[in-house]
């Protein structure tokens, strides 16, 4: 690899040229050579895959669907209406907005409608917590005070009796907002108990399923509009296996419009091409999405029943590990960052993370089974995995050429048109 150094010898043309060669030589690193188990990662399908090159990628659209500011929209409004068509029926909800290019900028967007400068709101404590809506994120932005919503370690989900207890510290205050939602979720959450509980600080109770979301399609994980919360965002390129993007889903006509009257100061191109390849995702998950999801919590499961056997430290055993996409592995003794590490120099991908406290290192490494699930794994291949993953982290083995060899079974892309 050309350092910078290197790189001011060479033409322009050259520099063109390795700037190809880097994109290729990632392309057939990441989607061929590798294992992906990253839990923020997954496959999109050829279909949508190939409608994201359109002539729509360069175009500036500028305004509201049939009140563009901008013309030469006449197909793209259609697109963009059919998209939010879909996301509506997929969701069951009112409303959709469906034009944030990422989810940081969604939640952004949420926190603008949903809270005044200087407001108290109700957040889960890190690392649950995500930092786009946590003191070094968008929160920052509008002087909010966050009150933590405590986590239950022991059975990994929010802690109720101490949310009441929070909930009565605030008593004869007002808390407009309360976000659930995590990086790092194993299981679904007691919305309806959270809402009882919360209601009387007149509080909105925001899901932020970015990590869900596919589950939530899929019908497998929770359904949160129909269980206590007012608004869902998520993400369109995790477990929901489309395009990059966020989404935010409610029924609430006072958060559409506020939405709506917010919007350009956020985001003013939009990137039009992304709309008829999440069209696609969504129709994909309404034929496949059921099937796809029950296979990825399987293939969760199977992978962290098969690393505790295989001696490795997996979190929530007495809970079943996980009803989602992802399982935390334990791997204090190493290190995350050197265990991902590890991993990575045998092209299995993931992430070290927190698990308990965000003082504390990076104890740990979260494992998501959405792309390879997505490219034909079962339940019976989360065995293999575990037994290669117990011979980096465990017994210092560089398993590449195991690797290279295992994966070539599985460069289909399945549950699609």
């Amino acid at each position: 690899m050309a350092n910078l150094s290197e790189t001011k010898e060479q033409t322009e043309e050259q520099i063109a040229a390795h700037l190809c060669d880097l994109v290729r030589s990632h392309d057939e690193w990441r989607s061929h050579k590798c294992i992906n188990l990253q839990a923020a990662d997954s496959a999109i399908s050829p279909m949508a895959e190939s409608l994201l090159r359109s002539d729509l990628e360069r175009r500036t659209i500028t305004g509201e669907i049939g009140s563009r500011t901008s013309k030469g929209a006449r197909y793209a409004d259609e697109i963009e209406e059919l998209t939010a068509k879909i996301a509506k029926e997929l969701f069951d909800c009112t409303f959709v907005e469906h034009r944030a290019i990422t989810t940081s900028i969604a939640d952004a967007m949420l926190i603008r409608v949903l809270t005044k400068p200087g407001d108290t709101i109700l957040a889960l404590e890190e690392p649950r917590g995500h930092p786009t809506w946590r003191e070094i994120g968008y929160s920052g932005f509008r002087d909010l005070s966050i009150v933590d919503i405590p986590f239950d370690y022991e059975n990994w989900n929010i802690d109720l009796e101490g949310l009441r207890s929070v909930v009565q510290s605030l008593r004869g205050k007002k808390v407009p907002l309360a976000i659930v939602g995590s990086s790092l979720m194993l299981f679904p959450y007691p919305l309806a108990d959270i809402r009882e509980i919360t209601e009387e600080l007149g509080t909105k109770l925001w899901y932020d399923g970015a990590h869900v979301l596919g589950l939530i399609a899929g019908k497998k994980f929770q359904d949160p509009l129909r269980e206590g919360a007012d608004v869902l965002s998520g993400t369109s390129n995790k477990t929901l296996s489309g395009p990059m993007g966020g989404l935010i889903l409610h029924n609430d006509k006072v958060i559409d419009a506020s939405i709506r009257t917010h919007f350009p100061g956020f985001l003013s191109i939009i990137g039009h091409n992304r709309f008829a390849s999440l069209a696609i995702t969504l129709l994909e998950f309404k034929r496949f999405g059921s099937d796809y999801a029950q296979q990825i919590i399987a293939n969760a499961k199977a992978l962290a029943g098969a690393l505790q056997n295989e001696g490795i430290n997996v979190l929530a055993k007495n809970h079943g590990y996980t009803q989602s996409h992802m399982l935390l592995v334990n791997v204090k003794d190493l290190g995350g960052l050197v265990a991902s590490k590890k991993l990575e120099d045998s092209n299995i991908i993931c992430s070290a993370c927190k698990l308990f406290s965000k003082q504390e290192p990076f104890h740990g490494i979260r494992i998501g089974v959405t792309e390879v699930t997505r490219h034909g794994m079962k339940e019976h291949d989360m065995l293999t995995l575990a037994s290669l993953i117990k011979k980096v982290i465990r017994d210092g083995v560089d398993v590449k050429s195991e690797v290279a060899s295992f994966n070539e079974g599985f460069q289909d892309v399945l549950y699609r048109f």
